[in-house]
């Protein structure tokens, strides 16, 4: 389905990026050559972004040391595919602290998730800012079949050329 969507997403000439739903206990470079199997990057593309979610929180198994490691492969992989830029961490203040709030991956862009907020959302620690901010979910709106997510964008329409994939 993500082919259909990227279609429709070009003909409209919206902005589009890819994510890939990580599982801590997932080798790296498979769930990454996967990711490349489905999603192809272009310039002008959004970064691609690793989910890091509740996965990876306390109720994991396997040791906090290998999940980062793991991340840290993930990121690396992405980044070499795509010149050098680094992808987007989109993730909790919660899960990111039960990762002991790792601060080597701060050069990656912030998608941080959070629901309760009303102002500004909670940042894990190793953020001082954000890039976007997942507000809600499961919304409705006229000309949507089914529900979408609430984003904001943390800047300007032309800051957003930041977050786009280059040559």
């Amino acid at each position: 389905r993500f082919a259909i969507y990227q279609r429709a997403l070009q003909r409209l000439g919206l902005l589009h990026g890819a994510y890939l739903r990580c599982h801590p206990n997932a080798n790296a470079e498979t769930s990454i050559r996967k990711f490349w199997t489905v999603y192809t990057p272009q310039v002008g593309d959004i970064l691609p972004t690793l989910d890091i979610e509740d996965d990876y929180d306390h109720s994991c198994r396997l040791p906090v040391k290998k999940r980062i490691s793991q991340i840290e492969k993930m990121i690396q992989l992405v980044s070499s595919r795509i010149g050098g830029q680094k992808p987007i961490i989109y993730t909790k203040a919660r899960v990111w602290s039960e990762l002991g709030n790792p601060a080597q991956f701060a050069d990656c862009p912030l998608w941080v998730v959070d629901y309760h907020s009303s102002g500004e959302p909670s940042l894990p620690e190793a953020w001082s800012s954000f890039s976007f901010w997942q507000f809600a979910e499961n919304r409705r709106g006229n000309g949507v079949q089914g529900t979408y997510d609430g984003d904001y964008f943390n800047g300007a329409e032309a800051d957003l050329q930041a977050y786009l994939l280059r040559k």
